[in-house]
C-alpha cells in the first residue's frame, strides 16, 4: 500500500483542532503512543531507506493495541508517499524475540500523543474514497497536523 501524506507544524493545537471539528470532521480518542525503529547491525534499513517500527497505542482507558511495520519513502517533498506495510502484533514480547533472532535491535523511539478526526467532505469530486485521517500530533518538541488520504493530492 502506498500512503499520502502531508505533515505541518501548528502553534496552537486547541485552536486546530476546533477548525477541525468545525468542518463536521468525527474526533477519535487521545492516544498515547510509543514506536520503536529497529535496524541490524549491517544497518539495513538505513541502506535501503525504510523503517521497521513497532508502536504501541495506549488508549485513554489503558487498553493497548501494538502494530508492526514496514515504511520506506517514495516522495519525501511536498505531500509525502511512502510504501507501508503494517499489521496488528498480539504478542509484543514474541515479536521483539523474533527480531532478535533476524539480529534486529531497536535503534530509536520516540513517543506523542496524536488525536485522530476522520473527515468526509460532502461534495466530493472523485468517485474514490475521499475521507481524510487528520491526525494532531502533541510532541515534547512541538506540534503537528497530518492529513491523511488516498487522494490527498486531488
Amino acid at each position: 500500500m502506498v500512503e499520502k501524506e502531508y505533515k505541518l507544524p501548528i502553534e496552537n493545537i486547541d485552536e486546530m483542532a476546533s477548525k477541525i471539528r468545525s468542518l463536521g470532521a468525527e474526533e477519535g480518542s487521545r492516544n498515547h503512543e510509543l514506536t520503536v525503529m529497529y535496524d541490524n547491525p549491517d544497518q539495513l534499513m538505513r541502506q535501503l531507506d525504510g523503517r521497521i517500527r513497532v508502536r504501541t497505542i495506549t488508549q485513554p482507558d489503558g487498553e493497548k493495541k501494538i502494530t508492526f511495520s514496514f515504511k520506506k519513502p517514495l516522495v519525501r517533498e511536498g505531500i509525502k508517499q511512502e510504501i507501508e506495510h503494517e499489521t496488528n502484533v498480539d504478542d509484543q514480547e514474541e515479536l521483539e524475540h523474533i527480531l532478535a533472532y533476524m539480529n534486529f535491535s531497536a535503534v530509536s523511539s520516540y513517543e506523542r500523543f496524536r488525536t485522530t478526526f476522520i473527515y468526509i467532505p460532502t461534495n466530493p469530486s472523485r468517485d474514490e474514497d475521499t475521507a481524510l485521517h487528520i491526525d494532531l500530533d502533541e510532541f515534547p518538541f512541538g506540534n503537528f497536523v497530518e492529513i491523511e488520504g488516498s487522494n490527498i493530492d486531488a
